[in-house]
């Protein structure tokens, strides 16, 4: 599969950018400026709206895949997930189910896909947020 990019603008100096599309994870709406999260990590902001984003997203021939409607759309907290020992959760940096399985030292272990298993503490949970299903 080729690679698809998109040119966008920087809301200060006009300066064009071109973005992979396969990067992007989230886009926001703040004071007006339209943030792209690539990764879950990096943040471009651009002169482009929301909506002028996703159509360009969708001329490149790119799906936009809407999030799974039955996860709770509130991230969980570090004190949820100590209270949730052999529960499940979405793990949105992985993109795959855990199972939480353990907590010590301010930390909460998640045993994911083939027995891996990933240590969070608050900050983690703040990049990588980790959901429920809707009770």
């Amino acid at each position: 599969m080729y690679p698809h990019f998109i040119e966008v603008h920087s809301p200060f100096t006009d300066e064009r950018m071109m973005m992979n599309i396969e990067t992007i994870r989230l886009i926001t709406v703040d004071k007006g400026v339209t943030n792209i999260y690539q990764n879950g990590i990096s943040v471009e902001d651009v002169k482009e709206s929301y909506d002028e984003v996703k159509k360009l997203i969708e001329d490149s021939g790119c799906l936009i895949q809407m999030g799974d409607p039955r996860l709770d759309n509130h991230p969980l907290t570090i004190d949820q997930l100590k209270d949730m020992i052999g529960e499940p959760v979405w793990d949105s940096n992985k993109q795959a189910w855990g199972l939480v399985c353990d907590q010590f030292d301010g930390l909460v272990r998640i045993r994911g896909y083939k027995s891996a298993s990933y240590d969070y503490n608050a900050d983690d949970l703040i990049r990588f947020p980790v959901y429920q299903m809707k009770a």
